[in-house]
């Protein structure tokens, strides 16, 4: 069974977790940070074991602070705190401590919002080692560059946190649950001072003294016109090569793969259309956005237009199993690499992706047709401003009856509402 036949409809799919719980599905940054696309029965055999999980937390028992660090950086200090009096085992891509996959901060410059240029990712299911546990009253830390996720010229700026729920580690005989992150109301200042350089020249080395590096590189890069071309190359290869419009970094795609992807093309065009079509009328817009008001359905007709024709005209890309995507924090595709630790379906954004759509092998081997063509559908929202604000469609739901306001602005609201439509 798929998750397009499981979730058929609104009404099914709650008939359905009411007699037997949900399975947790989880999307992160979503992607993409991000909710899940629809994957088989045997991928949801692979959600993590429920007897690892410590149970439910209430709403607010994760709290999320922001501290500036040094003035011009535009660096932050991400805390993450548990203040329940239980255990909390969450999904870490859910969050900013394992990376920032999705749009999670809001960055303003007198009033106008900085725009986000970090990655957008579509992961695949949860593992058991996906997940990060905070005792009760700890906290756990991390520098965010949001330089490196924004385009932010120098300057002053105003950052919050946008609040978001964290998916659980599922509870023995106990369905998907997650956590409202609580997050402070009062942005903090940031100030920006120069446009920072991936690495200051002086860690720019001779080729030949660091062999290591030039084998990473190459490894990692495949780049023809790599800069040891000119003698020198730099010693944190990986992370430069992050830096660079690498040009072999992806391959082509297979004759079956490029009619998987049109296919997946043609379908989501056809029910982002018809979604766009039926937001007056149908109630899957309720089950999916919450309660119509003429500025949300608005909002909604105007994600699903855009994205109808965007489906059709997005460059996608397809990268070979194994390879590392983002080396800092162990983004890629699943396969034989062991530096890929949080592997995915679908990406765009970050400084490779940009507009286009990077797709791994496990795109074309673990969705079925309606699944790739939803998950089209998903990233073509991120190219006009969605977040992933849930990763599952659990969560989208909630998100739909308490906070109609953000499910209108959720990549995985609008995956699940066109899969309506399928």
């Amino acid at each position: 069974m798929t998750k397009s036949e499981f979730f058929g409809s609104g009404e099914r799919w709650l008939a359905t977790l009411g007699r037997s719980g949900l399975t947790l599905m989880v999307l992160a940054l979503g992607a993409c940070s991000a909710g899940e696309a629809v994957r088989d029965e045997a991928a949801r055999d692979e959600t993590p074991s429920a007897e690892q999980g410590t149970g439910q937390l209430m709403d607010g028992a994760l709290r999320l602070t922001l501290q500036p660090l040094e003035d011009g950086t535009g660096a932050v200090e991400y805390s993450l705190t548990n203040t329940s009096s239980e255990p909390a085992r969450f999904l870490e891509r859910d969050t900013a401590l394992g990376g920032v996959f999705s749009n999670q901060f809001e960055v303003r410059r007198a009033g106008v919002p900085a725009r986000y240029i970090g990655l957008s990712v579509i992961f695949t299911p949860p593992r058991p080692e996906d997940y990060r546990e905070l005792a009760p009253g700890e906290t756990q830390t991390t520098t965010i560059a949001l330089t490196e996720l924004y385009d932010m010229q120098p300057g002053e700026y105003s950052v919050l946190a946008r609040a978001r729920q964290a998916a659980l580690m599922p509870a023995k005989g106990a369905g998907a649950a997650s956590a409202e992150v609580a997050v402070d109301d009062t942005p903090l200042t940031v100030l920006v001072a120069e446009r920072p350089l991936t690495r200051p020249a002086e860690e720019l080395v001779e080729k030949a003294a660091d062999p290591a590096c030039v084998a990473e590189c190459e490894n990692n890069c495949l780049f023809l016109i790599d800069p040891g071309s000119i003698g020198l190359c730099i010693s944190s290869c990986p992370a430069d090569c992050e830096s660079r419009n690498v040009g072999m970094f992806f391959i082509a795609c297979t004759a079956t793969e490029e009619t998987q992807v049109a296919a997946a093309r043609t379908k989501g065009s056809q029910i982002a259309a018809a979604g766009s079509a039926a937001v007056d009328t149908s109630p899957f817009y309720a089950t999916w956005f919450g309660a119509p008001s003429t500025a949300r359905t608005n909002r909604v007709k105007s994600v699903l237009n855009s994205s109808t024709n965007d489906v059709n005209n997005f460059v996608h890309k397809c990268l070979p199993a194994g390879r590392l995507v983002e080396p800092s924090t162990g983004i890629g595709c699943a396969g034989t690499n062991p530096s890929v630790t949080k592997p995915f379906f679908a990406a765009t954004g970050g400084s490779r992706l940009g507009g286009d759509v990077g797709l791994c092998p496990d795109f074309f081997s673990g969705l079925n047709a309606n699944g790739r063509a939803a998950t089209m559908v998903h990233e073509a929202t991120h190219h006009f401003g969605t977040d992933d604000f849930v990763s599952t469609p659990a969560d989208a739901l909630n998100l739909a009856s308490s906070n109609a306001n953000r499910a209108v602005e959720s990549a995985e609201n609008y995956e699940n509402y066109v899969l309506e439509f399928r």
